[in-house]
């Protein structure tokens, strides 16, 4: 057996095991690395439970984990007790069903201190994901400038909303997850792609925003006109398979002064109308706008037909069955 600990030159360090071997846990006890480590990746560990040294604050130089296709633990390690993890990524652990305190650390005063980015992903059981609970009233993630979540079907409720850093925020393919869009200077890219419903905050401030892509939001509790109205930094917006959203915002989009990139998908199933003169439909597109995709939008294509929109740089219109025409 390898003695790891008393290797103090080890920085970073992989661990991976075969998926059909049930691997015994008192062996990857005994492979505790050095507590000089600075990076760790555990692939395919299948069995019941995580070493008791993951997650210990001794190893103060940890900046990364990964952790991955650990199909036999139902629980996460503490890993909020590590004090200089930047970056965690958790992959396809499909006993995981709940998120809370044991992955936090219990007792532990502030959980993640310097996390920058967390990723969830392919987590097929996870339903649940409790809210940090501290004595001191401090909800964790003071630094957390990344939280991406894709393809955890089953994962309900809400995800934590107190971010004062994040930067970034992506959801994918979360069917039954409710998304409470942060309000905070520092969130730049916002990208929804798929859940069960988004609603707003008691105040919602989206003016540092450059980037929103929403996708097949099956209910969308903002007011169209004050939404908008927060957009006034978006560049680039792509929206898909949002129907009746897009029916009561078409007229607002022209709020959007900042915009330059345009791309709307199967999005205008019940739009009938702009108007009867052709410059108030030209306008219907804000004035900075430089690239417009169309795709699946025929009713908006048959109102657009034959409008001369010169200040496009790039015209594409793609029709049902994928053919593309540009302009």
């Amino acid at each position: 057996m390898a003695n790891l600990v008393g290797k103090n030159g080890i920085d970073v360090l992989l661990m991976e095991w075969n998926e059909r071997e049930i691997a015994d846990p008192d062996v990857l006890e005994m492979l505790q690395p050095p507590q000089t480590l600075k990076e760790l990746t555990l692939m395919h560990f299948v069995g019941p439970k995580f070493p008791t040294w993951m997650g210990n604050p001794l190893f103060s130089n940890m900046v990364h984990v990964t952790l991955e296709g650990c199909h036999g633990c139902r629980f996460l390690p503490p890993l909020g007790q590590l004090v200089s993890l930047k970056e965690l990524f958790i992959y396809r652990m499909s006993k995981v069903e709940s998120v809370g305190n044991k992955f936090y650390g219990e007792g532990c005063l502030m959980p993640f201190p310097l996390l920058e980015t967390l990723y969830f992903e392919n987590m097929e059981n996870w339903k649940d994901w409790f809210p940090i609970e501290t004595n001191n009233g401090i909800e964790g993630f003071p630094h957390l400038k990344e939280l991406i979540i894709r393809r955890c079907p089953k994962l309900e409720g809400k995800i934590p909303d107190n971010l004062p850093s994040l930067a970034k925020l992506v959801i994918g393919k979360c069917d039954r997850l409710i998304v409470s869009i942060p309000s905070h200077q520092m969130l730049n890219e916002l990208n929804i792609d798929k859940c069960k419903e988004l609603v707003p905050k008691s105040e919602v401030d989206l003016k540092s925003l450059r980037s929103l892509f929403l996708n097949d939001i099956s209910k969308f509790g903002y007011p169209a006109v004050g939404f908008m109205q927060g957009l006034i930094r978006v560049e680039d917006f792509k929206v898909v398979g949002c129907n009746e959203m897009m029916s009561l915002w078409w007229d607002d989009l022209q709020q959007l002064t900042s915009l330059r990139c345009l791309e709307i998908e199967d999005s205008f199933k019940y739009f009938t109308s702009i108007g009867q003169e052709t410059g108030y439909a030209q306008s219907w597109i804000p004035t900075k706008v430089e690239s417009l995709k169309l795709e699946k939008c025929q009713n908006l294509l048959k109102i657009l037909q034959g409008l001369h929109l010169t200040f496009l740089q790039e015209f594409a219109r793609i029709g049902a069955r994928g053919g593309c025409q540009q302009q």
